[in-house]
């Protein structure tokens, strides 16, 4: 699966014009993905990603960051991650009137899990 920014049509202040791939490799698990312009006019993008969709606790929350308008995405970093923990985000990243970030998640862990 392809995490990919495709549609063209105007978005609030955005005008997207194409698409492009932001993460293809390795093949991965990716989903819950947020979008925010920063401050700055970066664009930040998070997603979870993981070996398979949460039967594996290693989900990584992960933030990749474009300099350019979205055309590359060479950053990529993990924002959470431990050895057999998941961390799930499930409620979009959103940037504050003073130009704060805000992005919610969970961590969970075998120990958490019901049985």
């Amino acid at each position: 699966m392809l995490l990919v920014v495709s549609v063209e049509e105007e978005l609030g202040p955005l005008r997207v014009t194409g698409r492009v791939v932001i993460a293809a490799e390795p093949r991965m698990h990716r989903m819950n993905t947020a979008a925010v312009i920063a401050s700055n006019g970066d664009i930040l993008v998070t997603y979870d990603e993981g070996t398979d969709h949460h039967r594996t606790l290693d989900e990584v929350l992960m933030l990749a960051r474009s300099t350019d308008g979205g055309r590359t995405w060479g950053y990529k970093k993990a924002m959470a991650a431990l050895p057999g923990w998941s961390f799930w985000a499930h409620h979009g990243l959103v940037r504050l009137s003073d130009g704060t970030l805000l992005h919610p998640w969970r961590p969970t862990s075998a120990a958490a899990r019901p049985i």
